[in-house]
């Protein structure tokens, strides 16, 4: 028997540097941060999964990417993968180790509050379908 799944928060030690990157990030429904490091050879990264195919290239190319792109620059780069075995599709952040900051400062503004029914109050990205 299938059941209807839900997303839910849970804690994950992540490196210190990123801890509130990788904090705003998860609090759009749906989003889930799979990896990150917080510096290799000056670059950072975050890995992380937002539903479908499509789903996933709306928020990252339409969405993040564009307004990121912005406020740092080439400092910042996004891409987007599948590993055979799952065939989920996962998205790779990349930015210089500097640009976490402001990073983080311009999610935190640009991350719209709106209820879903499943987010208890958090923040929501509705996605087109």
């Amino acid at each position: 028997m299938k059941h209807r799944q839900v997303w839910v928060k849970v804690n994950a030690s992540v490196d210190s540097g990123l801890a509130e990157l990788v904090t705003v990030l998860n609090l759009i429904d749906g989003l889930q941060t799979i990896e990150s490091c917080q510096g290799y050879r000056d670059y950072g990264f975050i890995y992380f999964e937002y539903g479908n195919w499509k789903q996933l290239g709306w928020l990252i190319f339409e969405r993040l990417f564009p307004f990121l792109w912005k406020i740092v620059g080439p400092d910042i780069s996004v891409s987007m993968s599948t590993y055979a075995l799952d065939k989920i599709p996962r998205a790779e952040m990349r930015f210089r180790v500097e640009a976490v900051g402001k990073i983080t400062s311009a999610l935190k503004k640009s991350i719209k509050r709106r209820k879903s029914q499943y987010s208890y109050g958090k923040y929501h990205i509705k996605p087109h379908n």
